[in-house]
């Protein structure tokens, strides 16, 4: 997890607690903005640790099962 910023550690951490999470929980679970936080989940996307399910107001994000995201949990 080392090459995680901390915003994405904390969503990270915040997951392996929870089964999942939205903008809004993020938001304020970050401080970011609304917009600073999508870029955050495309990047934990990108490194294929979480995966976005749903669309539009109904989307969430979840830990991607992956070796990816099992190596963070381990």
């Amino acid at each position: 997890m080392s090459e995680l910023n901390p915003n994405e550690k904390l969503i990270v951490e915040y997951l392996m607690k929870n089964e999942k999470i939205v903008n809004q929980e993020a938001s304020s679970l970050t401080g970011l903005s609304p917009a600073q936080i999508r870029r955050v989940f495309v990047s934990l996307q990108k490194k294929q640790i979480i995966e976005g399910i749903g669309k539009s107001r109904g989307r969430f994000y979840r830990l991607a099962k992956t070796e990816t995201a099992t190596e963070i949990n381990d």
